[in-house]
């Protein structure tokens, strides 16, 4: 199936709390929009890049917002990266191995991204593009997140007043003067070819002094943003409210709801089948990793009650939530105690 486009909670998160500051009731925008209401209570979700521009044009509009991406994403440090990508990242020694390694691994923050590194001489072209960015609504929005995260990955090695020489957005829109304020001596420009950064070539060879560790990236987390994998990753933020209908999924995925069908079913599942295994996975995270009354899990997975959570699990699994739990502890694979 096509890669749906996703992208980590966190990156919105900014961009809801503007909004709670202007008293708008976000609860019921956010439920408009089709987007998750829990969004603030867990960042490192997924959700639909698509939603989440339209939703950002149609509330810059409405609230008579000046350049609402610029609001958002100047909110944004090296620490909003998800911590699996802070330690592959630091563990470059320079610029230009760090960059290189957010190319790789960018679709851990949002799946259509695209970085790359364009060198000319004594100047280098940094780009992160959108994948078909003549879809996106709001790209000017977009784009502001994008270029931040790039500059926010430079200077967690260059210091936090570094600035580029050029920043370029494929938009065509006014900069506000809060950001050209923050970037005095940096050079705007719109309808450009790229979304991008330009800098010295010297920056790609800077480096940092500290020693940092090492991590090696599970191939499961780079291919959690792919095919099924990501129709799971975006139910995780649905189903805490409930039971989402098939047809919000065929939404945010761009098909109709018999298409969608018939994706699951060549995958070997049917939606409820897919909603059960959501849940299971989640299930089994929070049973290694807390010690919750199995009462509290069942309500944060969405369901009604801990009976309907408890005979899910064990269609699944084979067995109780709570045999699993004492499983896990008897073999040493949980760390906390808690009511069972």
């Amino acid at each position: 199936m096509e890669e749906l486009q996703t992208v980590r909670a966190v990156y919105f998160v900014p961009f809801i709390e503007i909004l709670r500051g202007l008293g708008a009731p976000v609860e019921r925008e956010l439920e408009n929009a089709r987007l998750p209401v829990s969004i603030e209570e867990h960042p490192e979700d997924r959700i639909s890049n698509v939603l989440v521009s339209r939703f950002c044009e149609r509330i810059e509009l409405k609230e008579g917002l000046e350049d609402l991406g610029w609001l958002g994403s100047s909110h944004y440090s090296f620490s909003s990266l998800s911590q699996s990508m802070q330690a592959a990242l630091r563990a470059r020694p320079t610029v230009k191995s760090r960059l290189q390694r957010l190319a790789y691994l960018a679709r851990l923050e949002s799946s259509d991204a695209i970085v790359g590194i364009v060198q000319s001489g004594a100047s280098v072209e940094i780009y992160c593009d959108r994948a078909k960015p003549e879809e996106v609504r709001g790209l000017h929005i977009c784009e502001w997140t994008r270029l931040m995260v790039l500059i926010e990955v430079i200077r967690d090695v260059m210091g936090q007043t570094w600035s580029p020489d050029v920043i370029s957005f494929q938009s065509n829109f006014s900069v506000c003067d809060d950001a050209r304020q923050t970037h005095p001596n940096t050079r705007f420009v719109k309808n450009a070819n790229r979304t991008s950064i330009t800098m010295p070539s010297s920056v790609l060879a800077a480096g940092t002094a500290f020693n940092r560790p090492t991590c090696s990236l599970q191939g499961s987390e780079i291919s959690s943003v792919e095919g099924l994998d990501s129709l799971k990753c975006l139910l995780r933020s649905y189903v805490r409210a409930g039971t989402p209908r098939i047809d919000l999924l065929a939404e945010i995925a761009g098909t109709s709801t018999r298409s969608l069908q018939r994706i699951l079913q060549k995958e070997g599942f049917s939606y409820s089948q897919l909603l059960e295994k959501t849940r299971f996975d989640m299930a089994v995270e929070k049973l290694q990793e807390s010690g919750n009354p199995l009462v509290e899990i069942a309500m944060d997975l969405g369901y009604e009650n801990q009976s309907n959570f408890s005979r899910s699990f064990k269609r699944i699994s084979g067995m109780s939530p709570g045999a699993y739990r004492r499983q896990m502890l008897e073999q040493g694979q949980f760390a906390n105690s808690g009511a069972i």
